[in-house]
């Protein structure tokens, strides 16, 4: 199965600016390596909404993708790992981005410079995590 629609799974609530930094990072990255992206981080209207409103519109995202790219942390967020069982349950191959980076630009000879700036964005939100929890 060619995977051409990726669903970005990772941890939000907790995160500063609920981790969309990172996810739109992401979306830029996989985008720039050829895949169709869809991005939760995209699904809010404004408004504060509970997790369920956010996890009604997720659902059938993910099974709209071919894939799903787990960003760093996903184990530990309730959504994502949701996320990942109903994609699991349905057939749906899931791996960590740097998977996807690597399968999509192995013959185009960006993955170098895609990969750093997925390691960058990875770091700034870890940054800003323990920014916001007081450590250094």
């Amino acid at each position: 199965v060619q995977v051409t629609t990726l669903y970005i799974a990772g941890p939000m609530a907790g995160w500063p600016e609920s981790n969309y930094p990172l996810f739109h990072a992401t979306e830029d990255i996989l985008r720039e390596a050829g895949y169709e992206v869809i991005n939760p981080a995209r699904n809010g209207d404004g408004e504060d909404h509970d997790r369920a409103w956010y996890m009604r519109r997720s659902i059938p995202q993910v099974l709209a993708a071919d894939g799903i790219a787990l960003l760093p942390g996903w184990s530990s967020s309730r959504g994502a790992r949701l996320e990942r069982q109903i994609a699991s349950a349905v057939g749906i191959p899931m791996s960590e981005v740097p998977y996807w980076i690597a399968l999509a630009v192995s013959q185009r000879g960006k993955r170098g410079e895609l990969m750093d700036r997925y390691v960058r964005a990875c770091q700034a939100a870890l940054d800003a995590k323990r920014a916001m929890a007081g450590g250094s």
